[in-house]
Formats: C-alpha cells, sequence, structure tokens
C-alpha cells in the first residue's frame, strides 16, 4: 500500500496505539512500541506511527533490569511523528553488560541469522589467501552473502598518536554470488597468512524502509568529568552511548529521518563547588551515532537531517557511523549545525562540535548531493564517492578508486584529502578529482601523505593522482603533496620520523633508526587542470613517480 500524507488507518497494519502507546510525550511508550514491532515481524505487517503524535523513550529496561531493544523487520512509516529519546539522567552502568547506555533503540534486524564457517572449511583455508588472483571462497552455501575473514592471530590498524592503541584483529569482508564467486567491487585488502574465523551473512533479505519522523535525543547531561581526591586533579572516561537506529539487515533504506539533539552540557553548566570544579571540567558522554549500520549490504541513507554533537576533550561523537558495510551511500542528507550560529563559519572550525559521521572497514561508500562536515574512513574504505556534495573535510585510508567530482570542500585547514597520519596515511589506488571547487585561506595541498616511523600492521601506500579540476576561491598555490613531517616526540614516548627523509623501502633510516614503515610511493601523478599551476617538492622519494600534466618541481626547504 502506498504511503499517504498524515494519518490513515490500514486494517492491516500495525498501530503504536493498538498496544497502549499514549504519545503525549510525557508517558513512556518504549514497551508498547516494542510489542507492536515484534507482532509485526511475526505477521509481517508494517507498522505506522502518527502525525502529531510525540512518542518518548526513556526506560528500556525489563523486569530484570536488563536493558532491551525494539526489533525491526518489516517496513516502518512514522507518518511524521515525533520520537523522543530522553537521555537526559542516564547514567553509563560500567558494571554491567545490559545498561541502557550500550543498548540501541531501534535494531533493524535480519530474516536470517550470521552463521560461523564450520572447521572444514576452516581447514581449508589455514595457510592463508593471496590478495592477488582471489576469485572465490568455498563455503558450502548456495546463496548469496557477505563472507567477513579474520586472522585473529595478526593485528592491523594499529593506531598511531594522542589515541594510540595495539590494533584489532585483522578482518575484511567480501561479497559472494551464490556460487561463491568475489565480487569484483568486493576484493580483499590484505594478504592473509591464516584465516581463523568466517562468518557468513546472507544478503538475499528483503528490502525495507523505515521512514518519515523526527527524532529528538535528549542528551545525558551527567559529568562525565569526576574529580580523584588523590591526584586533585579531574578525570573522565571514554563511554560510549548508542541509543539509535542500528541497522544490520541488507537492502534497508532509511528516509526522511530528521534527526535533532537537545540539553548538551555547555561550559555555562559548570559551577564552583568548594574550589574544585571550575566550568571548562564539564562534558557529557560520546555517542556513536543515531544512524548506525553493521555487517550488511546496500544500506541507503536519504533525506534525513544529521547534527554533529559537541565536542568534550575526551572522544569523537558521531551522528552517522558504519562498520563492514557494503554499498553504503549517504544521499541528500543535511546537517543541521553544519555552520555556527554566524551561518558562515563551518561548525567544526574550532572544535566546537565533531565531524558527523565517521565509518571502519567499508566498502564502497557514496556521499551524494550531501551537505555534511565530514567524510571519514577510519579504518579504511575500499572504493568510495563524493559526488554533488559540499564538505569542509575529507579524512581517509584505504584502496581502490576514490572520485571526488563536482563538490565544494569548505577547507578549515590547508589539506584538501587528509589521508589519516593516525593510520599510517595509507591509500593503495588512485584519488581522482574532477571539478571540486575549494573555499581556502592561501595555499592548499592536495594530499597530506605523512610519513611515521611506526608500525601499523600492514605497508602503507601513498595514492596515485588525477587532479582534472580544482577551483580555488580565494589566492593560493597548490601543492600536490605534502608528505613528511619533521621528527617529534609525543607524551608516551613515539616519534616521527626524519624531517623530508625519503623512506621508501628502506629499512633503516639515515640517522641509524630502524624503517618500520618502509612505505611504497605512488607510480603516477597526473594533473590535467591547465588553468591552475601545481607544485611537487622535489626530493628523492619522488624519483620513481612517474608526472604526467603540469607539475612544477620546487625545492624543498625546511
Amino acid at each position: 500500500m502506498e504511503r499517504a500524507s498524515g494519518n490513515f488507518k490500514d486494517e492491516n497494519a500495525v498501530y503504536y496505539e493498538d498496544f497502549g502507546a499514549v504519545g503525549d510525550g510525557v508517558a513512556d511508550d518504549f514497551a508498547a512500541m516494542k510489542a507492536a514491532h515484534e507482532y509485526a515481524n511475526k505477521t509481517a505487517k508494517t507498522v505506522y506511527g502518527k502525525s502529531g503524535k510525540t512518542y518518548l523513550v526513556r526506560d528500556t529496561r525489563d523486569s530484570e533490569g536488563k536493558a532491551q531493544y525494539i526489533p525491526i523487520r518489516t517496513n516502518v512509516d512514522w507518518q511524521g511523528a515525533t520520537i523522543v529519546i530522553d537521555d537526559t539522567e542516564l547514567r553509563a552502568d560500567l558494571s554491567s553488560p545490559f545498561s541502557q547506555h550500550l543498548k540501541h533503540i531501534f535494531v533493524v534486524e535480519s530474516d536470517y541469522p550470521k552463521i560461523s564457517a564450520g572447521a572444514e572449511i576452516l581447514e581449508k583455508y589455514k595457510g592463508g589467501i593471496k590478495r592477488e588472483g582471489f576469485s572465490s571462497l568455498e563455503l558450502g552455501i548456495d546463496y548469496p552473502a557477505m563472507a567477513i575473514i579474520y586472522d585473529k592471530t595478526h593485528n592491523n590498524y594499529i593506531r598511531y598518536g594522542m589515541n594510540h592503541d595495539s590494533g584489532q584483529p585483522q578482518k575484511d569482508l567480501v561479497k559472494l554470488d551464490a556460487s561463491g564467486k568475489v565480487m569484483d567491487n568486493t576484493p580483499l585488502m590484505f594478504d592473509y597468512n591464516t584465516v581463523t574465523d568466517i562468518e557468513i551473512i546472507r544478503t538475499d533479505v528483503k528490502g525495507i524502509t523505515l521512514r518519515n519522523a523526527t527524532v529528538i535525543s535528549k542528551t545525558s547531561r551527567v559529568n562525565n568529568f569526576t574529580f580523584d581526591e588523590e591526584s586533585g586533579t579531574f578525570k573522565s572516561r571514554i563511554i560510549y552511548f548508542n541509543r539509535g537506529i542500528l541497522v544490520q539487515r541488507s537492502n534497508t533504506v532509511i528516509k526522511d529521518i530528521n534527526h535533532r539533539i537537545t540539553g548538551e552540557l555547555i561550559y555555562e553548566d559548570g559551577e564552583i563547588s568548594d574550589g574544585k570544579l571550575v566550568k571548562m571540567r564539564i562534558g557529557g558522554p560520546a555517542y556513536s551515532g543515531m544512524f548506525t549500520a553493521s555487517q550488511c549490504d546496500n544500506i541507503v541513507i536519504e533525506g534525513c537531517v544529521l547534527t554533529a554533537r559537541r565536542f568534550y576533550k575526551i572522544a569523537g561523537s558521531y551522528d552517522f557511523n558504519a562498520t563492514l558495510v557494503n554499498n553504503l551511500t549517504l544521499k541528500n542528507c543535511t546537517q543541521s549545525n553544519f555552520y555556527k550560529d554566524d551561518g558562515v563559519t563551518p561548525s567544526m572550525a574550532k572544535a566546537e562540535f565533531w565531524g558527523v559521521g565517521g565509518t571502519n572497514l567499508c566498502k564502497n561508500m557514496t556521499y551524494e548531493n550531501c551537505e555534511l562536515t565530514r567524510y571519514d574512513a577510519h579504518c579504511g574504505v575500499l572504493n568510495g564517492k563524493i559526488i554533488g556534495c559540499k564538505l569542509t573535510a575529507i579524512n581517509l585510508i584505504g584502496a581502490g578508486e576514490f572520485l571526488i567530482k563536482d563538490s565544494l570542500l569548505e577547507l578549515t585547514g590547508t589539506d584538501i584529502i587528509c589521508l589519516r597520519p593516525d593510520y599510517g596515511g595509507t591509500f593503495r589506488g588512485t584519488i581522482t578529482i574532477d571539478n571540486l571547487t575549494v573555499k581556502n585561506y592561501g595555499d592548499v595541498f592536495v594530499t597530506l601523505s605523512p610519513f611515521t616511523n611506526h608500525y601499523f600492521g600492514y605497508t602503507t601506500y601513498m595514492p596515485n593522482l588525477s587532479v582534472k579540476r580544482i577551483n580555488l576561491l580565494n589566492p593560493g598555490k597548490i601543492g600536490l603533496v605534502r608528505s613528511y613531517a619533521p621528527r617529534y616526540t609525543i607524551s608516551d614516548g613515539q616519534s616521527c620520523g626524519v624531517c623530508h627523509e625519503p623512506c621508501a623501502n628502506k629499512p633503516v633510516l639515515s640517522d641509524g633508526t630502524k624503517n618500520n614503515n618502509p612505505v611504497v610511493t605512488a607510480e603516477y601523478y597526473e594533473v590535467t587542470d591547465y588553468q591552475n599551476e601545481y607544485t611537487l617538492y622535489d626530493t628523492p622519494v619522488f624519483s620513481t613517480v612517474k608526472l604526467i600534466g603540469n607539475i612544477k618541481k620546487t625545492e624543498l626547504t625546511d
């Protein structure tokens, strides 16, 4: 049945009110909403909200005190209703894995359970898999699926810098047809020395759509800073709240959802108590995202309004988040606070708000006609597109083909593309820029490709570049690659590489330091934009790179 505007009664559908929802914004409707969706899942019926209603969700615990969620397996049309998620008094309970802050409110579930490959299949691949030439995976199934391949004996994405960590077990997704053939656009990112686990996720799932609502998050106002009497200092914990929509079902569309955030702690909420609490020592928890997807295929977020969260100098908060997703598209999405109150300055300019999205281990990720502050691929993206968008930052690492076309970038720094230094700035493949307008504040660089003498768990690569057109809105020169930073030491004793050191394929640097990161240089830099002059610093590291087009080589000076 086609959706109609306003309220209407479909006798073959499910309504929250049928299960006791009040919709007045005062009564907690979580239990009624959960019951409605559970019934709809059993009967394959659409769930409707009602225009003008406000459904409040506050307490998601059952009678035993364990947090629950609302399972969704059918279409949902909220018909313009408002959903309020009230976290105002919500405190993280770190003693329990069933704490409310750990659970999303809605979970879009698959009709099929995720399964693990048996011992016989794992035995077949215990000798490893080479990325080159890998074209099929024999799993003994007869349906299309995503396979997530693990090597838990090896960690990669070993992060460097202020948020350094020991990495995570190597994993990657591939998309298979019913015969086990690997789809051409989902090759492996890395070689596998061994395979310890394979998870199989069936993808021939009936598509569903969630649509047409305003969601208001009343964020937690429990101060995340505590005063430590012994040390006499304020301490904070990195705690992530979920409390959004988690998609774990392939072929899902989220459409026309307007997400707004209220009640965040700000400077003026601080107070002085016995001389211990000062105004700047106040802040709420981080959030993982209202729109979140994990381990699924073909996800579209369309016509939605996202809102960036405040940055409390603890951990980044998100409104959009995805991990191990293939064919992920954000289309016609906007950000309610893209600009600060002055309507001119991007909201990330002074780090008052965090970049609106972050992703890990995704493939074929597209932003199309979006106005969002940041495209960010933390732990790698394979193949990506930014088409017809307005952004303030492009942060990524990964592989494959990445296209930036017909877009506007309102830079708050100097780098058009920041290849994330905390993950080695690696991109094994080609980045193409075709008609990008840049609002600059002086000279700019096309890419930041930093060298750090740190082992990330993988070989790092500098990308091939193809620049077809960049339009600077203000006077400035364009440098093609900003490569090497001076050596410096941070608080944990780690240090960067030697300034201007040609490090490719060198086991030892010139000062005798072991080279833990023998970066592989690009094959070529191609510029066919003849309205601008592009500069490439003339250092030995570029001697193997083929230069095509109007690239001027200049001496690099400190």
